[in-house]
């Protein structure tokens, strides 16, 4: 599915992505309890939601820190920055309204609860700010 400057996606697009990811998310659940595995297994599941919707248009997503703006961030922290979680002057984050709360210089430690809300959370702007 060739998608460039995105302005909507079918929702059976973004119900695949949703659903996929909750199988991952389940799996993860069901058969590991290590916590280093954790955190590298949802850094990568992060940078992979990202790519999913990566050509989403940044004039439709906005730049009010919202859910979409938090998970550019955190694959660019994750890619870039070492996970260091690191400011994006072209975005309006503040961490006390953000969906995980992270603040600049900070590591990054994504837990299952972390993943599962953010995703939740992404899902939903999607849906709203890109509808088919």
């Amino acid at each position: 599915m060739a998608m460039w400057a995105t302005k909507s996606y079918p929702t059976s697009y973004v119900e695949k992505i949703q659903k996929h990811f909750e199988q991952q998310l389940s799996e993860f659940q069901t058969f590991s309890t290590d916590k280093k595995l954790e955190a590298t297994f949802f850094e990568n599941a992060t940078i992979a939601l990202e790519y999913a919707f990566v050509h989403r248009m940044r004039t439709v997503e906005g730049k009010n820190g919202n859910p979409l703006n938090e998970l550019r961030m955190l694959a660019q922290s994750f890619l870039a920055n070492d996970g260091i979680f690191t400011e994006d002057t072209l975005y309006k984050y503040a961490a006390e309204k953000s969906v995980l709360g992270y603040r600049y210089g900070e590591v990054i430690q994504l837990s299952a609860e972390d993943f599962e809300l953010l995703l939740r959370r992404v899902i939903e702007e999607i849906l709203v700010k890109f509808p088919e």
